[in-house]
């Protein structure tokens, strides 16, 4: 069903329905449907240098996966979530691959090919939207910015 198919079908069922809660709950989930393109940009481009050490914090091991792992498995347990857009620093490459080689096949199926990211932050999710934006796909309603370190 195209897009404007289905929005029509949600303006039909608005006209002949009467309110009731169980027409609430069908056009909630009829919003969900039409409006269920979300793309998750993950920054995980970032120095960890307040930390310290030799590895940056998303790379580093807790509980047996590393902490970007951790991130990108709880985003992918998200329906919703149609992509994940990972934004890693030049250098990260090696680690990134060793991430994406631990990672379950339905998490690495829903991953884009890594983004570059810039000096700063607002540089990285910078570069995640212009990736975004120059990608041959739709356009997401919506764009979920979240931090690699931050899994939990």
């Amino acid at each position: 069903m195209s897009d404007h198919e289905r929005d029509a079908l949600i303006r039909h069922k608005s006209i002949v329905c009467d309110g009731s809660a169980a027409y609430q709950a069908q056009s909630l989930k009829a919003d969900r449907v039409r409006m269920s393109k979300v793309v998750a940009i993950i920054v995980a481009a970032g120095r960890g240098t307040r930390l310290g050490g030799e590895i940056a914090k998303q790379y580093r091991m807790i509980a047996g996966r590393t902490v970007l792992g951790h991130t990108l498995v709880a985003m992918a347990a998200q329906a919703d979530i149609e992509r994940i857009v990972v934004v890693i620093h030049p250098d990260d490459s090696l680690h990134y691959r060793e991430v994406v080689a631990a990672l379950p096949a339905p998490v690495v199926e829903r991953l884009a090919p890594p983004v570059h990211g810039g000096a700063t932050r607002q540089l990285s999710v910078m570069a995640g939207l212009e990736w975004l934006a120059d990608a041959a796909r739709d356009t997401p309603r919506f764009v979920l910015v979240h931090d690699a370190a931050r899994p939990f």
